[in-house]
């Protein structure tokens, strides 16, 4: 999930195999498995991850980082990527987030999709004064044209 967090159901028993879709699918550098149980026995996990072709020739896109933005009175709101995967400092680089993640946001962008997170989790944001240029630019990477 956008979270970073998905319970998977798995088997009952140790002899059963159960073989799970994650959807919708994900892109991720790193992936950790943590198993759970409802009971006060020893848990044994056994994982296979299968990747599927990705077709798009998305690479990865470069930005500057998304801005805070504090309404006089209200909440301050997080207009950051908080799903990019790639190096993040003041410009986000060589990685791939919310700008290619398929989540349209709502129209109030103080408001989520998402329970328990930020103002502005879903959107990106920048100030118009903080380019010198007066534009924003932003490099899409594609393995092929």
């Amino acid at each position: 999930s956008r979270h970073g967090k998905q319970i998977i159901e798995g088997n009952a028993n140790a002899y059963d195999i159960i073989v799970k879709d994650l959807e919708p699918p994900i892109i991720a550098r790193f992936i950790r498995f943590i198993p759970v149980t409802d009971y006060f026995i020893n848990v044994c996990m056994r994982v296979e991850l299968y990747g599927c072709e990705w077709l798009d020739g998305l690479v990865s896109y470069n930005v500057a980082a998304g801005q805070q933005m504090v309404p006089p009175g209200g909440p301050v709101i997080y207009l950051n990527d908080s799903v990019y995967d790639g190096a993040i400092g003041s410009s986000m680089a060589e990685g791939l987030g919310q700008l290619t993640d398929g989540v349209t946001g709502q129209d109030d962008f103080i408001q989520s999709h998402e329970y328990n997170v930020w103002p502005g989790y879903d959107y990106i944001g920048w100030r118009n004064e903080s380019f010198s240029n007066g534009y924003l630019e932003i490099n899409f990477e594609f393995d092929r044209v």
